[in-house]
């Protein structure tokens, strides 16, 4: 494996380790734990930059490792030109993303598994654009909504003014045609 391949792996092996040791971070640095992030993300587009030299010159990066050869299924990365940049924007926005929660989040309130989750959820994305395999690219695309899925259903307090009945809408058959109400 070349030091561009072992980079790709890592980068991708980087992002699955912290979302593994966020929650530990959080406990000792509490929603300051964003900027620690953030920076890991920084470092980790910088990386890719130094690996997308060849990519962008034409000649794309990949690593490969057959899972089954007989079937022609393998653990494949690549990186060109126009995953570089996708990979730009995954770890850009990230980082935006964790050093905007570091001020945002509530202080007095524990964080470690949206950081987690936030982190895994951006793993699989940065997976999504690497993948050089269909199933591969299936695998970490189930992941990344499985990930946002779960970072969405968050508990989130709702203000007590904005609790209202909800409103609902019936389909009534009528002669000849359906007609809405909302009650």
């Amino acid at each position: 494996m070349t030091a561009q391949a072992a980079a790709l792996v890592g980068s991708l092996a980087a992002m699955w380790a912290l979302a593994a040791v966020a929650p530990l971070i959080e406990r000792r640095l509490g929603r300051e734990t964003g900027y620690v992030l953030a920076a890991a993300l920084l470092i980790l587009a910088g990386l890719l930059g130094v690996v997308a030299r060849d990519p962008l010159t034409g000649a794309p990066t990949s690593a490969e490792w057959r899972w089954k050869p007989s079937l022609e299924v393998a653990f494949s990365l690549r990186l060109d030109g126009l995953a570089w940049l996708f990979c730009l924007l995954v770890l850009g926005v990230g980082a935006l993303i964790f050093a905007y929660c570091a001020r945002y989040l509530p202080e007095d309130e524990p964080h470690g598994i949206f950081y987690a989750q936030l982190t895994a959820f951006g793993a699989a994305m940065l997976g999504l654009v690497l993948a050089g395999d269909m199933v591969l690219l299936f695998v970490f695309w189930e992941y990344a909504s499985r990930a946002l899925r779960s970072c969405s259903r968050r508990a989130w307090r709702a203000p007590s003014t904005a609790v209202t009945r909800p409103t609902t809408v019936r389909v009534r058959d009528q002669p000849g045609c359906s007609a809405y109400t909302a009650e």
